[in-house]
Order: structure tokens, then sequence, then C-alpha cells
């Protein structure tokens, strides 16, 4: 997910409606590099050493979404092993 603050999103998609969107144990990335090749990047390989990725929340309602990609399942085990040290 994105939003109107720039804000990247990783989580299981729980419910959506006109204003806004709940991820489960959804996550941050604050920070990625050149290698990662933007934020579509994330969503075909997902976050590498490069990154900064937040431990997953339970729960996050997020308003102001841009877009939504859906996650390859190479980026998805990666997304779930990559959290910020």
């Amino acid at each position: 997910m994105t939003t109107t603050h720039r804000g990247v999103f990783f989580g299981r998609l729980a419910e959506i409606d006109k204003d806004s969107v709940r991820l489960a144990d959804a996550q941050n990335c604050i920070y990625w590099g050149k290698t990662v090749k933007g934020f579509l990047g994330l969503a075909s390989h997902g976050p590498d050493a490069t990154c900064r990725v937040t431990r997953p929340a339970l729960m996050l309602q997020l308003f102001g979404v841009t877009s939504v990609s859906e996650c390859s399942d190479a980026a998805i085990a990666a997304w779930k092993t990559c959290p910020w040290s």
C-alpha cells in the first residue's frame, strides 16, 4: 500500500472501503536503497538489506491510500524476514 503521505506499507488486506484500508500484521518500509528499485520493487522482490522495515502491528487502518499492489511469494517471504535491526 502507498498513501498520500508517501507511506509504504505491507500486510494482509483485512478490510477495504471507500475511505480506508485495514491491514493485519502491518509493516512500514521507512527506507529502501537503490537496489530495491522503488516501491514496486518491494512488491515484486521485497525488502533487502538496504531497507529499514518496522516490526509488524497486529492491525493498522490507513487513510489516503493511493495504491494497492499484490506481492509475489518471494516478496512476502522477504517482508517477513526483514525487520529493522
